[in-house]
Formats: structure tokens, C-alpha cells, sequence
């Protein structure tokens, strides 16, 4: 499997284009992965920000659209935890939610959706209030996937640690394959800082002009404006404005 690590990193890694997702849903099937999902969780609260993911669009509209973001067992295990956790629809493990809760829920549907199997692998980084992990599903038996994981763990862990350097560097925004989904509905989305930038560029101010009504340097706001993109998902401020009155983050 080394050749093939090298190829991924190769794929991710091409001078002036984004990381290519399918070269990463490409690597992790082949040990039998059905949906690699790679989340971006908001620090202190275990929110789920977005996600890279293959999973069905529908069914992550659906996720997003139910809030479940706020309620993922496997986001909370991801920014408190930094050991990896394997979760088995047919044994109980480590995953912790309380009966009759939307976390069950979450739980629930997920495994309708024939998530049976989970490797959950946290990725704790320097990324400033967020924390980013893995969450590897497969519609495998119990014993079938254990022992997948125990022969290839070690490729399994390296090529997610190399993922996780190079995803965890990128803007959060679509990517080119449409494989980023955002939380447009994270009460922690925008900061104070940040919506007050957007307020500004909603009335057709320039950066430095934005700075001078900010007291603050340039460079400054074009760090909320990458900011801002990041969080939305979006490309411009124009779409960032856009959605952030569609949102309400402005009124």
C-alpha cells in the first residue's frame, strides 16, 4: 500500500489546483470504505461545521437540514477524544448518546442509510477553534471489518494523517467536485468580527475602507473576508453576502 499512499499524496498535492476528494474516496475504498466523510467540528462545542464527503446529497441535505450536526455522537467523540474509536451497529462501543435524543437519532438513521460499521479517527490540529476527523463507514459485518482494520490500521492511520495535513490547510469551500457541504445553519458560524465585515461589504465598501470604519489594518479585514468564505463555503464576497442575508446573518 506505500505505492499507493505516494500516489495519493501525489493527487493531493498538484501545484495550483485544490485537493482532488476522489483521490481520497478512491484510496479509502479499497479497503472495503463505502462512505468517507472528513469533518470540520467547532472546538468547544462539538458542532459540526461541514463536511468532505461521498455520501448521498440528499441524504446530507437531510442531515444538515435537521440540525443532526449539532447532535453527532461521533463529532462529540471527535473533538473530546483523541484515541481512535470503531463503532459496531451489532456490539456496543464507546460512542456515547442518550436514549430517546436527537443523538439517537442521528445514530439511527445513519445506520439505515447502511452505515454499519465506523472508524472514527480524530484529528486534532492547529487549525484556531476547530477540530477536524474522520469518520470511515462500512456496510461490513462486525467481525469482517475488525479484522480489516487490525491487517491494513497502519495505512489505513497514515493516509488519513497525510489527508488531514493537506485538507486541513484548504479554505473551508466547495471544492471542485461539489464534495463540501457546510453547516449553513452553525449558530458558530460568524463571529461578531466577521459579520460586522460582511455588514460593510453589503454596502459596497472596500477593504480599506472597511479598515478605517473598523479602526483595524487592511490585511486584517482581507483575513475575515478568507475567513468568512471559509465558513459559508462560498468563492466571493459577493455569494458570501448573499448568503449571509439568506441566513440571517444580516438583516
Amino acid at each position: 500500500m506505500k505505492n499507493s499512499i505516494a500516489d495519493l499524496y501525489s493527487k493531493l498535492t498538484q501545484p495550483d489546483t485544490e485537493p482532488d476528494w476522489n483521490a481520497v474516496t478512491d484510496y479509502f475504498q479499497k479497503f472495503g470504505f463505502s462512505f468517507i466523510n472528513y469533518g470540520v467540528v467547532e472546538k468547544n462545542s462539538g458542532e459540526v461545521l461541514g463536511f468532505y464527503t461521498n455520501m448521498r446529497p440528499d441524504w446530507m441535505n437531510y442531515y444538515m437540514e435537521s440540525a443532526f450536526g449539532a447532535h453527532d455522537p461521533w463529532a462529540r467523540y471527535a473533538s473530546l477524544n483523541h484515541q481512535p474509536l470503531l463503532f459496531s451497529s451489532e456490539q456496543e462501543c464507546a460512542l456515547e448518546f442518550e436514549r430517546g435524543t436527537t443523538s439517537e437519532t442521528v445514530v439511527k438513521e445513519t445506520v439505515e442509510e447502511g452505515v454499519k460499521m465506523a472508524l472514527c479517527l480524530p484529528m486534532h490540529n492547529t487549525r484556531a477553534n476547530m477540530i477536524n476527523g474522520f469518520n470511515l463507514c462500512s456496510d461490513m459485518g462486525d467481525v469482517q471489518f475488525r479484522n480489516m482494520v487490525e491487517e491494513h490500521g497502519d495505512d489505513i492511520f497514515l493516509a488519513a494523517a497525510l489527508v488531514d495535513s493537506v485538507f486541513s490547510q484548504q479554505p473551508i469551500s466547495h471544492c471542485s467536485y461539489g464534495s463540501w457541504v457546510p453547516n449553513q445553519h452553525s449558530r458558530f458560524m460568524l463571529n461578531e468580527r466577521e459579520v460586522e465585515v460582511l455588514r460593510w461589504l453589503s454596502e459596497g465598501y472596500r477593504n480599506d475602507r472597511i479598515a478605517d470604519k473598523m479602526n483595524i489594518a487592511p490585511v486584517t479585514v482581507n483575513y475575515h473576508i478568507q475567513a468568512i468564505k471559509q465558513k459559508l463555503g462560498t468563492k466571493t464576497r459577493e455569494q458570501s453576502v448573499a448568503l449571509a442575508f439568506k441566513n440571517g446573518f444580516l438583516r
